[in-house]
């Protein structure tokens, strides 16, 4: 019966060796001739376990947000739920992407990370569940570039001349690049299990205007002022 329901999708995946079927029957986990172990939506018989492809876009709050867009240069007061990462992190937008979908919050469907770095190849950085305000140090440019991507702003920390410098800002600034990071939906082929932007979720314009929350908490639970 499985190979039968199976066979005019999946072709050669199809053949089942073994086959165990959930409790509640919604899912199937079967051993293929072809050596994989899938998993299967019982009702339709969609492949649950395929690779998920990340939107281009989505709207949060009525405002287009798209995947690795640059949302302006902030200030780390106004990361809401933040948390902190350093070092060559903060030079490195495709490490602090990576990042960012490990820490994001179940069910979010974006997450942001930011970067201040200094002209050393070190800096701060933060992953965090959104921003508040609007960018408190300019919407089309900030800092430096990163290192591994010299089209993506890096942001700027200088503390001054005797300790980690950056001449791209004044002494005593972190500005901090801030991009959104989309995540997977359910594959099209089962348009019945959709993810759509929590109520909460924070809300991001492009490069103008940025509003988001008006509380930030660090990851350990401190307030943080805005």
């Amino acid at each position: 019966e499985v190979e039968g329901r199976l066979a005019p999708r999946h072709g050669r995946s199809a053949l089942v060796q073994d086959v165990a079927i959930a409790p509640d029957g919604s899912q199937a986990i079967a051993a293929h001739a072809d050596g994989a172990v899938r998993l299967w939506r019982w009702s339709n018989w969609s492949n649950a376990s395929a690779p998920l492809a990340a939107p281009s876009a989505i709207v949060v709050n009525g405002i287009e947000v798209r995947d690795r867009m640059f949302l302006g240069c902030f200030d780390e007061v106004q990361f809401v739920q933040r948390r902190y990462y350093g070092n060559q992190a903060a030079t490195n937008f495709s490490h602090m992407y990576e990042q960012a979908g490990q820490d994001k919050n179940l069910g979010a469907a974006v997450y942001y990370f930011a970067m201040a770095r200094h002209a050393a190849a070190l800096g701060h950085s933060y992953t965090m569940r959104g921003v508040s305000g609007v960018p408190r140090y300019g919407a089309l440019a900030c800092g430096s570039r990163c290192a591994d991507d010299a089209s993506r702003w890096c942001g700027c920390a200088h503390e001054g001349l005797g300790s980690y410098p950056n001449p791209d800002c004044p002494s005593g600034v972190r500005a901090f690049a801030v991009y959104a990071r989309l995540f997977e939906r359910i594959a099209p082929e089962d348009p019945e299990n959709t993810t759509a932007a929590p109520p909460e979720a924070a809300a991001a314009a492009d490069n103008d205007s940025h509003m988001v929350d008006n509380a930030s908490n660090d990851s350990n639970g401190d307030a943080t002022a805005v």
